[in-house]
């Protein structure tokens, strides 16, 4: 879930470049071997912004931090469904010492 924004940016860029670049060097008579893994970097290399990792971050309660958001997904991945709005919190404390903008 965190990768969710960034691979899906690359995933619409690299069939894009791909393209592009084995048109390009076929009418260049170039090799085409090494296109897709130049349009895979520079797929990555547009995908990858700030901003998108910022997103992905706020998306998963990271940034800032959200314990009742990380607790949520944690349910979920772990196949709990809800989380028990009982279930007391205190054991990811010490989470927040390794998220940025934390109080």
């Amino acid at each position: 879930m965190l990768d969710e924004k960034p691979f899906a940016l690359r995933k619409r860029f690299q069939p894009v470049l791909s393209q592009q670049r084995v048109i390009d060097a076929l009418l260049k008579s170039q090799p085409v071997r090494d296109c897709f893994i130049g349009a895979t970097y520079e797929a990555e290399r547009r995908a990858m912004t700030p901003q998108a990792i910022n997103a992905a971050f706020r998306n998963v309660g990271l940034l800032p931090f959200d314990r009742m958001r990380v607790m949520e997904l944690a349910h979920m991945n772990m196949g709990w469904g809800q989380r028990e709005p009982t279930w007391h919190l205190s054991v990811w404390r010490p989470l927040e010492m390794f998220c940025v903008g934390s109080n």
